[in-house]
């Protein structure tokens, strides 16, 4: 089982140094971390497509994925939605779908609430019903191990019988991903030092950084979703990712 720490000062072409918020390299950003960076995207950026062509075509590889895994005529559930990029563009590919969405920052749904009147969004998790179907697009890396467990119990509570959820995220070990490598141990080695030492640097040389999150491997996933009371359903890579299902044991 392994997971590392990654720390982040960009995001967007946003730098975190230039918003009105203590960076931290010890704690996770917070709600109020995102709901000021939000402000600001949304003060840079108008519509979707102003957003980098490598995000856009990141977002419409992982769109491809959830078209053809998600079973016709169902109700789906995107947690963690943030600026609503995948999910504008699947409600329209996939009317078949009823989509709602959920975000911890209602700022980040700005667009969504603007313009895709027909897309529930919601950031009151007690407004939320039963689904077919949750998915979850990069959420988990912002979240420690407990706060991970407790989070998928809430959206247990969330599936209908039978249901399952789909979460995407980047594996710390790249061959989880589909990147085919040459192993070295003596890389493995240097790499692991880096990521003990790394928060220590950030911190000494005072370095404008955020912790970001965490990035783990299969097994690390594995078992917070089985503590949480889930179990493997099955597992793939595509696009430099790795996309997990699973259901309720």
């Amino acid at each position: 089982m392994k997971q590392i720490k990654i720390f982040e000062s960009t995001w967007h072409k946003i730098k975190f140094n230039e918003l009105s918020v203590k960076l931290s390299v010890s704690k996770l950003a917070n709600l109020d971390f995102y709901n000021k960076f939000y402000k600001e995207f949304f003060y840079r950026y108008k519509s979707f497509n102003d957003l980098s062509l490598k995000f856009r075509k990141d977002k419409l590889q992982v769109l491809e994925i959830l078209e053809n895994t998600l079973p016709k005529d169902i109700s789906v559930l995107s947690y963690g939605c943030g600026i609503g990029f995948i999910e504008k563009h699947l409600t329209e590919n996939r009317r078949d779908l009823n989509l709602n969405c959920f975000d911890f920052s209602e700022v980040a749904s700005t667009w969504l609430r603007r313009d895709y009147k027909n897309i529930h969004f919601t950031a009151d998790d007690r407004k939320l019903k039963k689904y077919d179907f949750i998915f979850m697009v990069g959420l988990l890396y912002a979240v420690n191990d407990s706060e991970a467990v407790d989070l998928l119990k809430k959206t247990k509570s969330l599936l209908k019988k039978g249901g399952k959820i789909l979460t995407i995220d980047t594996s710390c070990v790249e061959s989880e991903n589909g990147i085919e490598i040459t192993p070295s141990p003596i890389r493995n080695f240097i790499n692991d030092i880096k990521n003990l030492t790394r928060q220590l640097y950030y911190f000494f040389f005072k370095k404008e950084m955020q912790f970001w999150g965490f990035r783990r491997d299969k097994e690390n996933y594995n078992l917070i979703f089985e503590e949480a009371g889930f179990k493997n359903y099955s597992s793939f890579s595509r696009y430099k990712s790795l996309y997990q299902i699973f259901k309720e044991k």
